[in-house]
């Protein structure tokens, strides 16, 4: 009988040890569950947050191709201003020159 009872005892303490196993097992099952609820929370605001990058940039894009534009005509305008800026100031070097010759 007593052999009996210290195999009972044994399988009583394995059975303890099993159980204190499983209770952590759950423990981290649950940990992990949770885990996985907040990354897919954390996902779903990634995609919105990457798709209102997204958005920004395409406006972005937008703006400075409209400023690039903006900067070429402007550039254009100041070399044409510049050209004929550079003939006027031709022809009142001229005008002046021959001021110039008839006072000699």
């Amino acid at each position: 009988m007593e052999r009996g009872n210290a195999h009972m005892e044994r399988g009583n303490a394995l059975t303890e040890r099993s159980n204190a196993h499983m209770e952590r097992g759950n423990a981290l099952m649950a940990r992990g569950n949770q885990l996985m609820a907040d990354n897919t929370k954390l996902m779903a605001e990634n995609t919105k947050v990457i798709a209102e990058n997204a958005r920004a940039f395409r406006d972005l894009r937008d703006f400075l191709a409209d400023q690039t534009e903006a900067l070429r005509l402007l550039t254009r305008e100041i070399g044409v201003f510049m050209k004929e800026m550079k003939e006027e100031m031709g022809a009142q070097r001229q005008a002046l020159f021959r001021i110039l010759d008839k006072l000699d």
